[in-house]
Formats: structure tokens, C-alpha cells, sequence
């Protein structure tokens, strides 16, 4: 169920979803296949891509992401899944993207894979900022159904796959 913290971000909703915040990688990956009702954005900072083992890949698969991460060390990188639509890029630099999920809910999302003058990611959901801008899989998960953010966390990814919130 959802824990009561629900707090205001700004002007938008963030109701933390207690199943997501006690799973690892693996099972948080399962967690978000099964809710038909989450959009997911995902959103690289640094390096996210070495710590990868078949497993994880497999389950960024079933999650809809097509882009195959394997060798691609220090590379930028973003996802947004919304409804049945996937909208992935891979590159270098910084790469980014905007849209509006199929509630109308605007968003921004950028990816800036190692550089020397230090990677920063963003995911802006109605232009406020939920990503947590760490090393690793930065993950916001919002709900259509209640309209609102419930999980924003990065996974290091390039090492133990140990979660981060703010």
C-alpha cells in the first residue's frame, strides 16, 4: 500500500509507495512491470551501465527499454514508458527530451553519461525536479491512476546496484 507521507512537491502530489521503497533492483524492476498504471522515467548520471548483470537486463527488457546497455560504459543515456509507449535514446553527452504523458502531465529528462566536468541528470515532472542526481539509474515512478509521484531513487548501477533516495 501507499505510506501516509504524502507531501507537496511544489504543486505536485508525492506519496511515497512502501513496496518500492524496501525492494532491490531486481524486484523493484518486477514491482514497476506489474502496475499498468506507472509511468517510469529513467535517466543515467555518470556511469550506469558496468554493475549490469543478465538478470538486470533482462528485466529492463520486460519493462518495455529496447536499448541493450551491454558495453556501453559511461554513456548517456534516458527512458520514459508511458502507457505502451517507449521513448529511449543512448549517446553521448548530454542528451535529452520533453513531452507530456497521456495524463497531460509535462516533463523534461536529461542524461549526461562520466565527463570531467561532472555528469548531471534531471527528470522534471510539471517543471519541478524529482530526480535524485546521483551516480547510476536515476528512476522516478509516477501513478496515473492517483496522479502523482510515489518512487524517486537511483540504483548505482555501475557498482552494487544500492539504492539512494533524497
Amino acid at each position: 500500500g501507499t505510506v501516509e507521507v504524502a507531501f507537496l512537491q511544489g504543486s505536485m502530489e508525492y506519496m511515497q509507495e512502501e513496496a518500492l521503497l524496501n525492494a532491490e533492483f531486481c524486484e523493484y524492476l518486477q514491482l514497476i512491470r506489474k502496475n499498468h498504471d506507472y509511468s517510469v522515467f529513467v535517466a543515467i548520471q555518470d556511469e550506469g551501465t558496468y554493475g549490469l548483470t543478465g538478470e538486470m537486463k533482462e528485466l529492463l527488457h520486460a519493462i518495455g527499454l529496447q536499448t541493450d546497455l551491454t558495453g556501453q560504459h559511461r554513456r548517456s543515456y534516458y527512458a520514459v514508458i508511458d502507457g505502451g509507449t517507449v521513448k529511449e535514446q543512448l549517446g553521448d553527452g548530454v542528451i535529452e527530451a520533453a513531452g507530456s504523458l497521456n495524463d497531460g502531465t509535462v516533463y523534461e529528462i536529461r542524461s549526461e553519461g562520466y565527463s570531467m566536468q561532472g555528469a548531471v541528470c534531471s527528470i522534471m515532472l510539471d517543471g519541478l525536479e524529482f530526480a535524485v542526481k546521483d551516480r547510476g539509474m536515476n528512476f522516478v515512478i509516477y501513478d496515473n491512476a492517483q496522479g502523482c509521484v510515489v518512487d524517486a531513487v537511483v540504483f548505482d548501477t555501475y557498482s552494487d546496484a544500492s539504492a539512494k533516495r533524497k
